[in-house]
C-alpha cells in the first residue's frame, strides 16, 4: 500500500501531469467567470434590495408611529435589532483607536491580555448607548490620544511668603474618619495643618460613624459643612451648595491660597472651584484606574469573567475622571511611587508623593501606651470592611492559605479587626473556631499586638497600605503580598515577608509562627524602617511647600 501511495504521487506531480491539470484547471476558471460575475451581480442585487427594504421599513415605522399602529412589542423588536447593528459598526470604528488608548493603561502591567481590548469596548458602547451617547464615548477617546502630545505643565513658582499662613478648603468624598486607613491619613493632614493653617472643610458626613471623628477634629477647624453622602454625586447641586455655604460664611471669590480635593467623587470640581482660589490640587488617595485593572487581571487569570461588564465600565468611567483631573488640577498628590508612574501613562504630567504616615495620635501615641503580649500561635489581619480589597484579601486568605496553617500549626488562631460588612467573611467561616471578628475596636494597638504574626494578602487594589506601617510600629512581624506593599519598600527576608502564591504566603506564615528569633529580628527591622519613613513631620513640611507655590 506505501509503495503504491509513493509511485501515484511520482505520477501525480510530474510534468506531463501538471500541465495536463493546470490546462484543465484554466478551462475550469472560463467556465466558472460567468456564475461568478452571476453571483456577483446576484450579491449586490440583494444588498441594493436589503438597502430599500430598509428605507421602505423606515418610512412605514414613521407612518405607522404618526397614525399610532405600531405596537410597543413591535417597537422593541425593532429597536433590539437596530440596536445589534450599531453596537457591531461602532466597535469595528472605535477598536483601533481604543486599543491605542489600552495600550497606554495596560502599558507594562504583566499577563495583560490584548483580546480584552473588544470585550471591554462592547460594554462600553452597550453603556452609552443608553446614557451618554457613541459620540460622546468617540470624544472620550480623542481625548486620550490628543492629550499625549501636550507638553509638561510650566513649572511652579513661589506664591506666598513662607511665614504666611494659608487659607486652605479641603473638600472630601469621605468623611475624615479614624475608622479606615484613608479617613485617618486626611484626619492627621487636617490636624497637622491646623497648627499653621487655617483651615475649612467641606465633606460627605455620616452621623453613625462619623461622630466621633467629627468631634475631636471641630475644635481645629474653622467652617466645616456637612452633607450626606448621595448629595455629593449630584454635580450640579452640590457646585450651588458650596457656592451658597461660602457666601454665607462671607468666603470670596479668590479667598483660598488653596482648595484640596479628596476622593474620586470631587474630581469634576476641579474648575469649578478655581474661582475660589489660587490653585486646585486633587489627591489620588487610590488609583481607580489602576485598581480596575488589577482587578481586570486578576478576574483574567482566574477564569472568573462574571463581573467583567462592571468592572470594564468602571476602568474607562475611572480612566476617563483621572485623565481629566490630571490634565485641569493645579497640583497633584499621588501616595506611591507606583501610583504616579501609572497615572504619568494616562497624561504626561507627574504628581507628588506624599505618602500615608503614622498617626501619631492614633498609632504612635496609643503604641507607647501599650504593652500588649503576643499570643502563640495568633495571626492578625487589620482593615475595614467597606473598602473591597479588604474583602477580597480575605476571602483568598480564608480560602486558600488558611486551612493549610490550620492543618500544620497546632492552636492556630486568625483574628479580624475592624469595622465594615464582614458578613460575606463570617458566612464563609460559619464553622470554623479558629476565626475570630473583634468587630470596630477603639483602639487597634493591643489587638494587633496580641498576634504573634500580622498579615497583608491584599490581591486587589492601588494607593497605599497603612497596615504594614502599623504592624511594625507595633512591634509586630508580617507577611504580605507585594500589593500590600507598594509604596512601603519593607525588604524581603528583613523587614517583612513577601508571598504572592497562597502556599508561599502560607509557609511564610508558619516559619514565622515557629520562630521566635527570627520573627524577634524581622519585627525590629521593621520598627527601624516605619519610624525612620513614615512620621507625618516631614511629609507634611512638602505637603506645605506643594501648597505655596504655582503655576507661573
Amino acid at each position: 500500500m506505501g509503495l503504491s501511495k509513493k509511485i501515484f504521487d511520482i505520477f501525480y506531480h510530474s510534468k506531463p501531469i501538471l500541465a495536463v491539470r493546470r490546462a484543465a484547471a484554466r478551462r475550469i476558471d472560463r467556465r466558472l467567470a460567468p456564475l461568478q460575475a452571476q453571483q456577483v451581480s446576484l450579491f449586490n442585487q440583494l444588498s441594493a434590495d436589503l438597502d430599500k427594504f430598509h428605507n421602505q421599513l423606515d418610512e412605514r415605522i414613521v407612518r405607522a408611529i404618526e397614525i399610532g399602529q405600531l405596537s410597543d412589542w413591535r417597537l422593541k423588536v425593532i429597536g433590539k435589532r437596530q440596536e445589534s447593528i450599531a453596537h457591531i459598526n461602532c466597535i469595528g470604528n472605535l477598536l483601533p483607536d481604543f486599543e491605542r488608548v489600552m495600550n497606554l493603561i495596560f502599558a507594562g502591567e504583566e499577563d495583560y491580555q490584548p483580546a480584552n481590548n473588544s470585550l471591554i469596548l462592547i460594554d462600553l458602547v452597550r453603556d452609552y448607548m443608553y446614557e451618554g451617547g457613541i459620540w460622546q464615548l468617540r470624544q472620550e477617546i480623542n481625548d486620550f490620544l490628543t492629550s499625549r502630545t501636550h507638553n509638561q505643565p510650566i513649572p511652579r513658582q513661589p506664591q506666598t511668603r513662607i511665614d504666611q499662613p494659608l487659607n486652605i478648603l479641603v473638600i472630601s468624598g469621605m468623611f475624615p474618619s479614624i475608622e479606615h486607613g484613608g479617613g485617618l491619613r486626611l484626619f492627621d493632614i487636617l490636624r497637622g495643618l491646623a497648627v499653621d493653617h487655617n483651615i475649612d472643610l467641606y465633606t460627605v458626613y455620616e452621623a453613625d460613624t462619623d461622630n466621633h471623628s467629627l468631634n475631636m477634629l471641630k475644635e481645629h477647624l474653622r467652617d466645616i459643612r456637612l452633607i450626606a453622602s448621595e448629595e455629593i454625586t449630584d454635580l450640579a447641586a452640590t457646585r450651588k451648595d458650596i457656592d451658597n455655604w461660602l457666601k454665607d460664611i462671607g468666603k470670596n471669590k479668590q479667598y483660598y491660597d488653596v482648595v484640596q480635593l479628596e476622593y474620586p467623587h470631587t474630581i469634576y470640581l476641579t474648575n469649578f472651584m478655581k474661582q475660589y482660589a489660587k490653585k486646585v490640587g486633587f489627591t489620588f488617595m487610590e488609583c481607580q484606574t489602576k485598581s480596575n485593572v488589577i482587578k481586570i487581571q486578576e478576574m483574567t487569570s482566574n477564569n472568573d469573567l462574571s463581573g467583567m461588564p462592571r468592572f470594564s465600565i468602571a476602568l474607562w468611567e475611572y480612566a476617563v475622571a483621572e485623565k481629566f483631573v490630571l490634565q485641569n488640577a493645579d497640583f497633584l498628590i499621588a501616595v506611591t511611587p507606583e501610583d504616579a508612574d501609572f497615572l504619568q501613562r494616562l497624561y504626561p504630567r507627574r504628581a507628588n508623593i506624599i505618602p500615608t504616615c503614622l498617626s501619631q495620635l492614633e498609632i504612635i501615641n496609643k503604641t507607647k501606651e501599650s504593652n500588649t503580649e503576643a499570643t502563640a500561635g495568633r495571626v492578625a489581619f487589620l482593615g475595614y470592611f467597606g473598602h473591597y480589597p479588604n474583602i477580597d484579601s480575605m476571602k483568598w486568605y480564608l480560602s486558600k492559605i488558611h486551612p493549610i496553617i490550620k492543618s500544620q500549626v497546632p492552636g492556630y488562631e486568625f483574628l479580624i479587626i475592624g469595622g465594615g460588612d464582614t458578613t460575606p467573611l463570617q458566612e464563609l467561616t460559619a464553622h470554623d473556631e479558629s476565626v475570630k471578628f473583634t468587630g470596630r475596636v477603639n483602639n487597634v494597638i493591643p489587638y494587633i499586638q496580641s498576634a504573634s504574626v500580622c498579615i497583608l494578602p491584599l490581591i486587589t487594589g492601588a494607593g497605599i497600605r497603612g497596615k504594614l506601617n502599623q504592624y511594625s510600629i507595633a512591634g509586630r512581624a508580617s507577611v504580605s503580598t507585594t500589593i500590600g506593599n507598594k509604596g512601603l519598600d519593607y525588604k524581603h527576608g528583613i523587614s517583612a515577608i513577601i508571598a504572592d502564591r497562597a502556599p508561599d504566603f502560607a509557609q511564610a506564615v508558619i516559619m514565622l509562627l515557629n520562630d521566635e528569633a527570627k520573627r524577634k529580628t524581622i519585627a525590629t527591622q521593621a520598627m527601624i524602617h516605619a519610624k525612620k519613613n513614615y512620621t507625618w513631620d516631614n511629609h507634611l513640611k512638602n505637603l506645605t511647600e506643594i501648597y505655596r507655590v504655582s503655576p507661573s
